[in-house]
């Protein structure tokens, strides 16, 4: 391969590293980076159990769930990350139908556990206006119900025949100290439009997710392809330096004013 070949074959190496330096290191250490988990139920029959609609995807099976720290703003001092948790929609109103979304009628809410965590470490959760954490949580305690249905969008959610969908921006997770929280997540459903006043569905299991949080430094790989990618653009800045400097010296002495 030419020397001006690798050169541009290291730009390029540079360029993608800088570009996506954060993603390409996390990915290769199994990181979650879905933004939104939505709430749906396996029918809408009464009985029929709610459930994570991709829980699958956030499960600590399937990795972490990266926070990271704020020095500025609302969460500043805080490590803190999405997801927000929504409600699947039922109707076309709202974007729906959409499989597995709860039925009409529901009014899902959320219970968030913290099952283990470091030493001295508090799970926060966060309304989109608040300047604290709403609820902060040690091991082994759990929020209250936190409605997921509803919202400014669909403020009738709840009422017998309305669609349960729910999709509150603005919402955060937050950590005090570095390490590894293990949250458990659990839907419930608190309407009364089920048989004899009770709720349509009945509660999900719990899904364990692994909330990670860490201030993210570039892996000994990345920094070699960043170390190869800017020597190889200093490389090929020293060449067209050096190629005007023969070019200027071949001119006629006349034609160098």
């Amino acid at each position: 391969m030419k020397p001006n070949n690798w050169i541009g074959l290291a730009r390029i190496t540079c360029l993608v590293t800088l570009g996506f330096l954060t993603d390409t290191s996390l990915l290769a250490q199994g990181r979650i980076l879905d933004d939104h988990l939505y709430a749906g139920a396996v029918g809408t029959d009464y009985g029929d159990q709610l459930v994570w609609a991709n829980g699958a995807a956030f499960s600590t099976e399937a990795g972490y769930y990266q926070m990271s720290p704020s020095t500025s703003g609302q969460w500043a001092g805080y490590y803190n990350s999405e997801p927000t948790l929504a409600v699947l929609a039922a109707t076309a109103a709202f974007g729906g139908p959409v499989p597995n979304a709860p039925a009409l009628g529901a009014f899902i809410q959320a219970r968030i556990f913290l099952i283990s965590g470091p030493d001295g470490g508090q799970f926060g959760f966060w309304e989109p206006d608040s300047t604290t954490p709403v609820y902060s949580l040690n091991v082994n305690e759990s929020s209250s119900l936190i409605p997921l249905s509803g919202g400014d969008e669909n403020p009738d959610a709840g009422t017998f025949g309305v669609d349960p969908y729910g999709h509150i921006d603005g919402r955060r997770f937050s950590a005090t100290v570095a390490g590894d929280y293990i949250v458990g997540l659990q839907l419930f459903d608190t309407s009364d439009n089920g048989l004899d006043g009770l709720p349509i569905h009945s509660p999900s299991d719990i899904l364990y997710v692994n909330f990670r949080a860490q201030t993210v430094v570039p892996e000994p790989g990345t920094m070699a392809l960043m170390g190869l990618g800017l020597g190889a653009l200093w490389l090929g800045a020293r060449q067209r330096m050096r190629a005007s400097r023969v070019f200027a010296n071949a001119l006629p002495s006349n034609s160098r004013r």
